[in-house]
């Protein structure tokens, strides 16, 4: 019960940081095609319909724990924005 209720408490931090993310790399690429600037909320609401649609479950995510499920979704927004940024540098230069 201790880790669904942390897994829940965990969602909100990492639906914000995933939401920035898209919101920064969509204003970065997506707005070039002259789509409108895309707000963290906005963002936030985008990747939960996305998320939502998409989900597959799979055995290996009921056995993971909800510390590893945490730092994969952090380190996985994190290398996103990452290269983001490197393409984006190709796209300023």
């Amino acid at each position: 019960m201790g880790a669904f209720i942390g897994g829940l408490l965990a969602t909100i931090p990492l639906s914000i940081l995933r939401g920035w993310v898209l919101s920064v790399l969509w204003n970065w690429f997506v707005t070039t095609l002259g789509a409108p600037r895309l707000s963290v909320v906005a963002a936030i609401g985008l990747g939960t319909i996305v998320t939502m649609m998409t989900i597959v479950p799979r055995q290996e995510d009921a056995e993971r724990g909800v510390l590893e499920s945490c730092f994969l979704s952090v380190f996985i927004s994190l290398f996103a924005l990452g290269v983001g940024w490197v393409t984006h540098l190709f796209l300023v230069a």
